[in-house]
């Protein structure tokens, strides 16, 4: 099994807003759709990047790729073969005779300090696919795999707009803060690692920068 490594002080990522790519630059959603559009209609079935910016973002210092092939991300079908519980039943299923490469935006970060990256991934979903993997109020799950063993292990999913690095370790992992309102930066969730339960959980339900 082989994980390709970045790494990475803080994650910041948008399911519903904000792209990242691996050079920091930010991707608007709507220009990602874009983009991707026009590279499949152009017979070039690869997803990458397109700089924009969203306004009131936080400083943040990430990795971070957005991408619907193995071309620019060798991780790209591990990562795929991972989200499998997200896309059971779907045309995103990996295997299936009728499946359809999906887009995933992943970051690397050591939540841990074990010097081998966690990888946080999403569904960056279709026009065509609202409401289909993200719930009712836009929020999107991102999945945090663990790939340090022979098997990726998931250590949470997150239902939220964004999420970033916290300020502190807990528990042998770094919190994370989780925004479910943007474009408010202001407001969000501090999920923290639950060692008991093997996964990020909530630890406050809301706090204020």
């Amino acid at each position: 099994m082989r994980f390709c490594r970045e790494g990475g002080k803080k994650i910041m990522m948008n399911g519903t807003s904000l792209f990242l790519n691996k050079f920091g630059a930010r991707v608007h959603r709507t220009a990602a759709i874009i983009t991707v559009t026009i590279l499949m209609f152009s017979g070039l079935a690869q997803a990458h990047q397109e700089d924009s910016s969203f306004p009131g973002e936080p400083n943040t210092s990430i990795k971070f790729n957005v991408d619907s092939s193995n071309q620019f991300n060798p991780d790209y079908d591990l990562i795929w073969q991972a989200l499998t519980p997200l896309y059971k039943g779907t045309n995103r299923e990996k295997g299936r005779s009728d499946s359809k490469p999906p887009i995933i935006g992943n970051a690397q970060a050591d939540l841990n300090g074990d010097k081998i990256p966690e990888i946080i991934a999403y569904h960056l979903e279709s026009e065509q696919e609202k409401g289909v993997f993200c719930n009712k109020n836009g929020l999107c799950p991102y999945y945090i795999f663990d790939t340090s063993g022979k098997k990726i292990r998931t250590l949470g999913i997150i239902y939220a707009n964004a999420i970033d690095r916290g300020d502190s370790i807990k528990n042998q992992y770094w919190t994370l803060k989780v925004y479910k309102n943007l474009p408010d930066w202001e407001r969000y969730e501090l999920y923290a690692f639950n060692l008991s339960h093997k996964k990020y959980e909530p630890e406050e339900k809301e706090k204020t920068e």
